[in-house]
């Protein structure tokens, strides 16, 4: 019982947290159900997959970067 109240408790504090800092116009519901998926898919399929997929997005995230890095430069 003790472990579904922290887990609720560390669930609710991370979504405050997401609210407040990063995004703040979105629903807290929203972010803490977000966050509730990740951690409910890498309890079903592993850490290792959960492992695998980020190296999959890595190159992805640095276009990303590199094109935010290239239009933010151009935008004089």
């Amino acid at each position: 019982m003790i472990m579904l109240y922290v887990a609720g408790r560390v669930l609710r504090d991370f979504g405050e947290l997401i609210d407040s800092f990063l995004l703040p116009k979105t629903p807290t519901g929203f972010s803490m159900f977000v966050f509730l998926l990740l951690v409910g898919y890498a309890c079903f399929a592993g850490i290792e997959r959960m492992a695998r997929l980020g190296e999959m997005f890595i190159p992805l995230v640095l276009l990303l970067l590199v094109l935010q890095v290239i239009f933010l430069s151009y935008r004089m």
